[in-house]
């Protein structure tokens, strides 16, 4: 995303969003989310020195963060003789503290956001007047440590977020993807909690089949025992309607039993549960003597 204010965090804060598909449909949208911060903190640590200053601006042209004096410019745009150009490009001109500078720009294609590198032009110079040769040198190879340098900034981010954005199109495809470690912290972290919920997602897959498989033998069971209540009601010489009422009050037992091993989430259930059940119209008729016995869910 670009800068924008976080209603949550009440400041600017950028998202890192990627849709996951699963059979052409949106499923999840998998969310990073940044502090200008952490971009600061990044910038600060690979600055070549003091005098060099390293900015990242969005697509809008936002400044996200800068290696110096950050939190002052942040949210501001950045003029637009400092942004990138359609190439990388190295141009002379005045900063954001108005320093004269050489400015090194590169634009990251995956994000649409830019990258710029300067150092005052009098650090550059200032040594190397006495000599034209040398200062051409020098300058040149200034010129190319900055050109190179924003461009490895630029690389730096693309890169990571380019193999989160391959994790994440695995994961929506079902299919196992590397955890690679970058030079982004936020990025190994996203692809860690990916790793996790591609496992999540693994075992509710193989829970899920088990379940299937269970419910289908249950089912084939169900059907043996009311063929079997079935065929024992409607033997002998009783009448249709005589073997109506056994055959309905044989499947009321079998419910009630059905019931009693769904309460127990099919774990089995105790003999004296079930004549107690079975009993329940002849309360105060009956006594019950014995051993209790726990019968397995087939039994």
């Amino acid at each position: 995303s670009n800068l924008f204010m976080s209603k949550v965090v009440r400041k600017p804060v950028i998202n890192v969003s990627i849709p996951i598909l699963q059979d052409g449909r949106l499923r999840y949208v998998m969310s990073l989310g940044l502090l200008p911060e952490d971009l600061q903190a990044l910038l600060s640590a690979r600055t070549p020195g003091p005098e060099w200053v390293t900015t990242i601006w969005d697509a809008h042209g936002v400044i996200v963060a800068r290696s110096q004096d950050s939190a002052r410019f942040v949210g501001m745009p950045l003029p637009q003789r400092m942004r990138e150009h359609a190439q990388p490009t190295i141009v002379r001109t005045a900063n954001l503290d108005g320093t004269d500078v050489l400015h090194a720009t590169a634009r990251s294609q995956l994000s649409g956001w830019g990258v710029g590198v300067n150092v005052p032009y009098s650090v550059i110079t200032g040594p190397l007047r006495d000599s034209l040769l040398l200062w051409g040198t020098a300058a040149v190879l200034t010129l190319s440590i900055s050109l190179l340098l924003g461009l490895w900034f630029a690389g730096q981010i693309t890169t990571s977020l380019s193999v989160a954005s391959e994790a994440a199109a695995a994961f929506g495809e079902g299919a196992s993807f590397p955890v690679t470690a970058s030079r982004l912290k936020e990025a190994n972290a996203f692809l860690a909690s990916l790793a996790r919920a591609q496992q999540d997602l693994s075992e509710a897959r193989a829970r899920q089949k088990l379940l299937v498989g269970e419910l289908r033998h249950r089912t084939k069971n169900l059907f043996s025992v009311v063929h079997g209540l079935a065929l024992r009601s409607l033997r002998g010489d009783q009448t249709l309607d005589d073997a109506r009422e056994t055959f309905i009050g044989r499947l009321h037992a079998l419910a009630r039993a059905d019931r009693r091993l769904t309460e127990s989430d099919w774990q089995g259930t105790w003999l004296q549960e079930i004549v107690r059940s079975e009993l329940e119209p002849f309360a105060g008729q009956f006594e019950m003597r014995g051993e209790d016995v726990e019968l397995s869910p087939y039994a």
